[in-house]
């Protein structure tokens, strides 16, 4: 069974510069006010799948991770 699925994962790395990460921050302030968290609204703006970054619930250490995997 397990040889029969398929899974959609991009094997490329995403790697964002500042102004687009800063957009995305003005972006997330509509987003937190429809009930995003932080990662989630990051995830779905950039159509990442990262899936500790989308479940995790702190901005603070969403933020420390997203410049350390996502940031050139």
């Amino acid at each position: 069974m397990i040889n029969s699925m398929t899974f959609n994962f991009s094997t490329k790395p995403i790697r964002i510069d500042n102004c687009e990460f800063a957009r995305w921050k003005r972006q997330y302030t509509f987003d937190a006010l429809k009930g995003m968290k932080y990662g989630q609204s990051f995830c779905e703006y950039f159509d990442v799948t990262d899936y500790i970054l989308y479940y995790t619930r702190e901005p603070n250490r969403c933020d420390k991770y997203i410049r350390k995997t996502y940031i050139r």
